[in-house]
């Protein structure tokens, strides 16, 4: 398995590792790309995994010729295709020494398909966002051909199929100006949070801290990993989304499943405090509020059936895994 770069890579890929490992007895090793020493959030995470599971970390790519503006998304891009070399030479050595069934990446990883390819083995992409993404991402090539203009200048909302329509201002940053082959963002901010709140500068326990039974709401970026999270555990959601595909997620989570609130922007782009007050608010003691934890609950128990031993979540992880053994056999 192949996690690009960043904790909200790798946890999903080893969780969905530990379940082939637990339930149809595969072993798994990670690759990771990296552009320096990791973190310590991650070495404590990568030194907790279970049996069955090891990890190789690849060689840092240089990123000397980067500008410092440079974009996120262009930077975990970046790390995968400038680690191809040590990647290749990394996966030879694997295969040289295991029965090697499938190569998975998440979705910054595609550029290593070839890789499988080459070495005559399976590719799959893990991919860890909403149906509604994917269904977009399908679909994008056709709507390309259509709309003429920027997506966020369209005065009617984006239809795509299967799915709520989605205003252009709502898609993925990337989609914004087609002139440019990726986007620019900086978010300047100002923590003043001495004496009212607690700023952890690695990676929270969130699972932990979502299913306490004090937690009635989570502001989340609505990244797909925590609105996950805070589902398993019913936790009602505000959304404030920054960039990637979280204003999709967030139309989804505030106009489709209404599990969620969506604070108010101003012209400038700014949420302000009184905003942010209001719908805190009405969260915990509105009656808006109270239909939305309602409805968190009841998508809560939908998770739980999902995740069952009858689940199709299940059922689907046992259909891989005995395709994945055919490979073997």
């Amino acid at each position: 398995m192949l996690p690009t770069p960043g904790m909200g890579h790798l946890i999903p890929l080893v969780e969905f590792a530990k379940q082939l490992i637990l339930q149809h007895d595969f072993s798994i090793t990670l690759i990771l790309p990296t552009d320096g020493p990791i973190s310590k959030s991650q070495n404590t995470f990568l030194n907790t995994l279970p049996s069955g599971i090891n990890y190789l970390l690849l060689p840092p790519v240089n990123f000397d010729d980067l500008s410092d503006d440079v974009l996120m998304e262009t930077r975990i891009s970046l790390t995968i295709t400038r680690s191809l070399s040590s990647l290749r030479e990394i996966f030879k050595s694997v295969i040289e020494s295991n029965r090697v069934v499938a190569f998975v990446v998440d979705l910054f990883g595609t550029d290593a398909f070839d890789l499988a390819n080459e070495f005559n083995v399976s590719p799959y992409m893990f991919y860890t966002t909403t149906a509604t993404m994917l269904s977009l991402d399908l679909y994008f090539p056709e709507l390309d051909e259509i709309v003429r203009c920027e997506y966020k200048d369209l005065q009617e909302p984006v239809r795509i199929p299967g799915c709520r329509p989605i205003h252009g201002k709502d898609l993925p940053d990337p989609l914004h100006n087609r002139k440019d082959d990726a986007y620019k963002w900086v978010l300047h901010h100002t923590k003043r949070t001495k004496g009212l709140g607690l700023v952890l500068p690695n990676w929270a326990p969130q699972v932990q801290v979502l299913s306490h039974v004090s937690v009635g709401g989570f502001l989340t970026h609505c990244g797909w990993n925590s609105i996950l999270e805070s589902v398993v555990c019913g936790v009602p959601l505000i959304a404030w989304p920054l960039f990637a595909e979280q204003r999709t997620n967030a139309v989804m989570l505030t106009e489709d499943l209404k599990v969620a609130l969506r604070p108010k922007i101003r012209d400038n782009g700014i949420v302000g405090r009184s905003e942010i007050s209001e719908v805190v608010k009405e969260l915990m003691e509105g009656e808006e509020g109270k239909e939305v934890c309602i409805r968190m609950k009841e998508l809560k128990d939908a998770a739980k059936k999902v995740l069952s031993e009858d689940g199709s979540s299940t059922k689907a992880l046992d259909e891989l895994a005995f395709e994945l053994k055919k490979c073997v056999t």
